[in-house]
């Protein structure tokens, strides 16, 4: 959770390097920004989001409203929507698609997420999972109910996640998922 500026600096400064985009060129920067490509366009939704979770934390009114309508605005084009104070810091998306994640959801750091996943209650009450530190969801996967998923877990593609899985270092995929190793 992002409380201070120096959080916030952490924050920005350690998903900055994840996004790999941005290089020590001013001139390459630049490009890249102009360009509007969908890394430039993921790391700006990233950075509104950081920024929104700041200033909700610290009740700034205005500068939430002002970082969430730019987020939001990126994110309808991008197809994501993800609440402030859901994920750890270290956040990695590897390209656009749909993700959508319930306010709920507490995800730890350095989780990295590909495309079109779903993370949220499962319909029947408004439970959702706790997501450890250092986790990769794969594209398409759906992670559902009150669950728990550990630390250093991968999550397949296409993996329906409706249980707990509590070892660490695992991965599991399939419909509904099951450990593999």
């Amino acid at each position: 959770m992002i409380r201070t500026k120096g959080d916030l600096k952490e924050f920005l400064k350690i998903e900055k390097e994840l996004c790999y985009i941005y290089s020590s060129s001013w001139k390459n920067n630049l490009i890249l920004n102009l360009t509007l490509g969908y890394d430039a366009l993921i790391w700006k939704y990233i950075k509104y989001l950081r920024k929104s979770e700041y200033c909700l934390n610290n009740k700034k009114r205005i500068g939430y409203i002002f970082y969430e309508r730019k987020k939001n605005k990126i994110g309808r084009y991008l197809g994501f929507s993800i609440p402030p104070n859901t994920f750890g810091k270290g956040l990695k998306i590897y390209h656009q698609g749909s993700i959508v994640v319930n306010p709920k959801v507490r995800v730890g750091e350095f989780c990295k997420i590909h495309g079109d996943v779903c993370i949220g209650n499962n319909g029947k009450n408004d439970v959702c999972p706790r997501i450890g530190n250092n986790v990769d969801i794969g594209m398409k996967a759906c992670i559902i109910g009150d669950i728990i998923i550990n630390d250093n877990t991968i999550i397949g593609a296409n993996a329906l996640v409706n249980k707990s899985f509590s070892e660490k270092n695992i991965t599991i995929v399939g419909i509904p998922a099951i450990k593999i190793k």
